[in-house]
């Protein structure tokens, strides 16, 4: 009626596909959605979907089943005869937490000879038959079957708890690394630029440049609240031309002393933010660096 436990299939090797589904389950996971989040919010969600809860027994809650009787036939080795008999069938049940399929594992320290029982979602049931059943018998065999489950568990205990460390000391760079990866996708992805069409109503400062779309090429930051955005950074030529741009619109109100002696220095970068949004495609702001964070406003 029992089943033999601790003896079915190989805890390390288990534990191994685990730790290799971490790493499938975060090569699978949406890149936008993963460079959108926190990265310790990505690294503690693979840790808690991949650790293993060894079981528990929580023996303050073992409790017996009503005694019962069931009719056993046995066949007499010397005559033939086939007996029927009633005997006595008592059960104690022991809850438990942690994962069922651990009692069905073999650990790298194991014995000849497991312990049985019967496993349900929550719940062990050793069970003990006999005649003549004496008190103290049937608690020791009770005993002796914990003892050993108890023994098996701390041995699976140990794998696991090994299987613990090693994702949460591997999954940081893990994830680190697969963020880089898509951020330099996303880099190169962002930082090819195309020139585009010049506005037909952008004033003729004598710019030496033609009309640019400003491409972002820098990596993007992930956001929570929100989908993956790269943030804009001017590539070199654009960069360069709208250094031409405040250089003629600065030289401008340099000519004009009455004009700017009653601005403030906001003002004044209003007036340049015109000169810039006149000439680009693209939203100018107040304060902008390039690859080499040297500011430009």
């Amino acid at each position: 009626m029992n089943d033999l436990l601790f003896a079915q299939n190989d805890l390390r090797a288990g534990l191994e596909a685990t730790a290799r589904k971490l790493s499938e389950d975060l090569h699978g996971w949406n890149p936008d959605e993963l460079l959108a989040l926190p990265e310790a919010d990505v690294v503690d969600h693979l840790v808690a979907a991949h650790s293993v809860e060894c079981p528990r027994l929580r023996m303050d809650e073992a409790h017996l089943l009503p005694v019962s009787e069931e009719a056993q036939t046995i066949e007499d080795r010397f005559f033939g005869d086939r007996v029927t008999r009633r005997v006595t069938l008592l059960t104690l049940v022991v809850p438990y937490d942690g994962e069922r399929v651990i009692f069905s594992t073999r650990a790298s320290t194991s014995s000849f000879n497991p312990p049985q029982a019967t496993v349900a979602d929550g719940e062990l049931r050793l069970t003990w038959m006999g005649q003549d059943a004496d008190a103290a018998a049937v608690r020791t065999h009770f005993d002796h079957e914990l003892d050993e489950i108890e023994k098996h568990l701390s041995w699976c205990q140990g794998d696991i708890d090994q299987h613990n460390r090693t994702i949460r000391a591997t999954t940081p760079d893990l994830v680190a690394q697969r963020r880089a990866k898509l951020l330099r996708d996303r880099e190169l992805e962002a930082g090819l630029g195309f020139p585009v069409r010049r506005r037909s109503d952008a004033a003729n400062y004598s710019v030496p440049v033609r009309r640019r779309r400003i491409t972002p090429s820098s990596p993007p930051r992930p956001k929570a609240s929100g989908p993956f955005r790269p943030e804009p950074v001017l590539a070199d030529a654009d960069y360069e031309a709208a250094l031409a741009v405040l250089r003629n619109s600065r030289n401008a109100l340099e000519r004009s002393p009455s004009m700017t002696a009653k601005l403030n220095e906001e003002q004044i970068r209003d007036l340049l933010l015109v000169n810039l949004n006149a000439q680009f495609e693209g939203k100018a702001g107040g304060e902008v660096f390039n690859g080499r964070a040297r500011q430009t406003s």
